[in-house]
């Protein structure tokens, strides 16, 4: 069918039309190249029942796999870089057949847009024919929270997967209260990371890229409805857990330290470049060093990160702490993971560790870096301090 309208446009119409003036002559040109692409691109095939995922847009060469071929072609002729060519050819699709084609381009731009200026940019560059509309990121949105398998971890030992959680402040508007009267909310928020376990998945680095089904819009209130962080009551024990913990022996501790080398291979190599190094050629630095040795290996992809509901508790409640700690419990074990990994920062450190021994929980709480590396150096300043005093 296709084939039939392109040859009509192009021989039919064309000779039957033709003037001799060269400005009607070139006028006729570009609305036949105008109807040959719009008709080839309403009858390319679509489906608006699924987001498009990232793989589609991961390069400048997979975005333009999206756009019909004489677009590309019509483009190819108009501008030079590769990256505006798969941008225009996206928009002028999208355009073309608003209300049958998502651009899987202008769906990340939204998205990412969204988080810095929010909903008027999108309004505006939405009238202005570069955008999806605001109300499709809202409908996105709302499939990504219903979408069952956003809420389902990769499971384990495929990928392994460790939490972190901490306290978020949030400044509301003016026009909604708090409990503290400062239109400050306070709560807890989860993040997941998941990082692949196994050759086979780090090689294709597609283990967190899967599809959005496109679902009907519904109110806020069945959309968010039984989707929160279960509260427990968390009632203090007369005896502290944190009592409980013992120190390891510091000869077995000391044997383990200096049992290890010193340094590796890498970092003499290194070092023994600043003996090599002149004004034409420097020595590098350690992150570039570190790339040239490993350009050649295979390298894991980027984690998998998630944001998790965040739980309107104070966050130095124990309580809250103890919700959260439950829910993590609960969520590694869907996905045969048998040790959860949380990390805090110090003061939420201290009572998660706290209840994990007073409740006996399988759960491994680890300290934040910042905190861990702060601590150490406190540590060794009062140890020097103690040393001059005892002298």
């Amino acid at each position: 069918m296709l084939e039939k309208m392109a040859s009509y446009i192009v021989n039919s119409k064309w000779y039957e039309d033709r003037e001799i003036d060269i400005q009607e002559d070139s006028e006729r040109i570009v609305v036949t190249a105008a109807n040959l692409l719009n008709a080839l691109i309403r009858k390319a095939s679509s489906s608006k029942d699924m987001y498009p995922s990232s793989v589609e847009f991961q390069d400048t060469q997979h975005a333009r796999n999206w756009i019909p071929k004489l677009l590309n072609s019509f483009l190819d002729h108009l501008v030079c870089s590769d990256v505006k060519k798969a941008a225009l050819g996206h928009s002028i699709v999208q355009a073309v057949r608003p209300k049958t084609v998502i651009s899987p381009l202008l769906v990340g731009l939204i998205v990412s847009l969204d988080h810095v200026f929010g909903g008027w940019l999108i309004n505006l560059l939405s009238r202005l024919g570069f955008f999806l509309s605001y109300d499709e990121l809202i409908r996105f949105q709302q499939s990504v929270v219903q979408c069952d398998s956003e809420g389902c971890l990769p499971p384990y030992p495929v990928c392994y997967t460790q939490f972190v959680a901490d306290n978020v402040g949030h400044n509301v508007c003016h026009y909604l209260c708090t409990l503290d009267g400062l239109n400050t909310f306070h709560g807890m928020g989860i993040i997941s990371v998941s990082t692949p376990c196994l050759l086979d998945e780090a090689v294709n680095g597609k283990f967190a890229d899967f599809p959005i089904p496109r679902l009907p819009r519904k109110k806020v209130a069945d959309v968010v409805c039984s989707r929160g962080i279960p509260i427990l009551h968390y009632s203090v024990r007369q005896k502290s857990g944190l009592c409980s913990i013992s120190f390891s022996n510091w000869n077995a501790v000391k044997q383990l330290m200096y049992g290890q080398p010193a340094s590796t291979a890498q970092d003499l190599l290194w070092h023994v470049g600043w003996f090599f190094s002149s004004q034409s050629v420097p020595h590098l630095n350690w992150s570039g060093f570190m790339h040239d040795i490993n350009a050649d290996k295979l390298c894991l992809p980027c984690a998998d990160f998630r944001m998790w509901p965040i739980l309107d508790l104070n966050p130095n409640d124990l309580t809250c702490i103890y919700s959260i700690l439950r829910f993590i419990y609960d969520q590694s074990a869907k996905v045969g993971i048998p040790t959860p990994c949380i990390t805090f920062d110090h003061p939420l450190w201290l009572k998660a560790v706290d209840i994990i021994q007073s409740e006996k929980l399988n759960i491994v709480c680890r300290l934040g870096p910042f905190h861990t590396n702060h601590d150490k150096l406190l540590s060794q300043h009062w140890l020097s301090y103690c040393w001059i005093w005892s002298d």
